[in-house]
């Protein structure tokens, strides 16, 4: 539907500038950039793939988000009642859970999913902006996964606003977006030490406004915790950013030559990169490279493609859609993606698209 991605351009819109103090911050500036660009200019294999809807009818509202486990899906969706809901592989729903609103069981905001084995970990990770860290406890009682508790820590209160927050073990995490010295913080909950990388891509012109800084925050992260490495898919640029546990640059992958939006009024700026998934062998990034109109209307009809690359930025398969895709997750032992559909069917809104053997 149209709300789905009118959210994502007011989220895009709102601006995450503000300055903090730095000294307990380590900010590295020492980065070469020589032999660290990829520019694609074209994938090996390209394949066509055609969207099934599945799942619940006339069920969902609004879904935004979808996580996989064990070939268990949840699905975030903010306009229902509950939103937290849990669905088998068969896609059918096991049981809901979470509120938004004041009290036991409720969440004063929207939290943003934390993509984690919150089946295999029996427990469900959130962020709720802008400084709290939830852990949602999950039981197995009666062939249903069901809330047992929940417990919630903040992060460092000088890490203003981060936009995204994914783990990366224990009590480790990378968060993206927030201050003017750099866009992707590595941090502990039982420290207050942060590690910032700078900027990345480097462009000329530069940020210099409020609004290029926006510009810098907004993307994705995807965390391939067995090779423990990064990526960030980037709306406001046409590359991806691959980076390992210690914050290093290992490559920039840039689809052509970059497109700046530095040098551009705001009204042309494209969204290239929406969203990100991983898999152990594989990034699966949603590219869109569209310029949007008021109220996103030249999206109607319009079609995504998937870009997937290997861990070492070389480019792999592009997956061309038959429709506009926002979220995304991939199975790969059950040879799915599985994501949402914002446009075409509003009553069954799941949409699965079956995997290429070769990208299995």
């Amino acid at each position: 539907m149209k709300k789905s991605l009118r959210i994502w351009f007011r989220i895009f819109q709102f601006i995450l500038c503000f300055s903090a103090c730095t000294n307990d911050k380590n900010v590295n500036k020492n980065i070469d950039y020589s032999g660290l660009v990829i520019e694609v200019r074209d994938f090996p294999i390209k394949f066509n793939l055609n969207g099934k809807n599945v799942g619940p009818v006339s069920f969902f509202s609004n879904p935004t988000d979808i996580i996989t486990d064990s070939n268990y899906y949840l699905v975030f969706d903010a306009k229902n009642e509950k939103i937290f809901n849990l669905l088998n592989n068969k896609y059918e729903l096991i049981n809901s859970f979470g509120m938004i609103g004041e009290g036991p069981g409720y969440f004063p905001e929207k939290p943003k999913i934390i993509r984690n084995s919150f089946i295999k970990e029996r427990k469900l990770l959130l962020y709720q902006f802008s400084f709290d860290i939830i852990e949602i406890n999950l039981e197995s009682e009666k062939n249903k996964f069901v809330v047992s508790g929940s417990s919630k820590k903040s992060i460092n209160n000088k890490l203003q606003n981060v936009q995204q927050i994914e783990n990366i073990k224990e009590n480790m995490y990378v968060g993206l977006g927030g201050m003017f010295e750099g866009k992707l913080y590595f941090f502990n909950l039982d420290s207050t030490n942060v590690s910032i990388t700078p900027f990345v891509p480097k462009t000329n012109p530069g940020p210099k406004t409020r609004e290029d800084f926006m510009f810098m925050y907004n993307g994705k992260i995807g965390v391939n915790k067995e090779k423990e490495k990064i990526v960030i898919a980037n709306h406001y640029f046409n590359q991806l950013e691959i980076y390992d546990y210690n914050g290093k640059l290992l490559k920039e992958v840039r689809i052509g030559s970059l497109d700046s939006p530095f040098s551009k009024q705001s009204s042309s700026v494209k969204f290239h990169y929406v969203n990100v998934d991983v898999t152990e062998k594989y990034i699966f990034a949603i590219y869109l490279g569209k310029t949007p109109s008021i109220g996103l209307d030249d999206l109607f009809g319009s079609k995504a493609e998937i870009h997937v690359f290997s861990w070492d930025g070389n480019p792999v398969a592009k997956l061309l859609l038959d429709r506009v895709i926002g979220a995304i997750s991939v199975n790969s032992e059950k040879g799915i993606i599985l994501s949402i559909d914002d446009f075409q069917n509003e009553s069954q809104r799941l949409l699965e698209f079956k995997l290429p053997k070769e990208l299995l």
